[in-house]
């Protein structure tokens, strides 16, 4: 992670190639398997909603794009609540 960690470092707060690499984070946590799910289901869901409150809905699409993957190859589980972007179902 220490190259992703250096290029935040270099980028300006809420700008597209800050978007592109916080989308990145959030695509390899997708595929982290030996990592704890709930761990990297929280961080997942985070990144999408920061993406897609400060404006950048494609790179929340492709973020939820790669989780749904990433539950049909068995990387993760499907949350036991709905997707918290999709705002559909789940508990309240």
């Amino acid at each position: 992670m220490t190259v992703i960690d250096s290029e935040l470092k270099t980028l300006s707060y809420c700008s597209k190639a800050w978007a592109n690499s916080i989308l990145k984070i959030g695509i390899a946590d997708c595929k982290n398997k030996p990592r704890v799910e709930s761990a990297r289901l929280q961080e997942i869901f985070y990144i999408m909603r920061v993406l897609s409150e400060r404006g950048f809905e494609w790179q929340a699409r492709r973020l939820r794009n790669h989780y749904h993957l990433a539950i049909k190859r068995g990387f993760l589980q499907r949350a036991k609540r709905a997707d918290p972007i999709g705002g559909q179902g789940g508990l309240s």
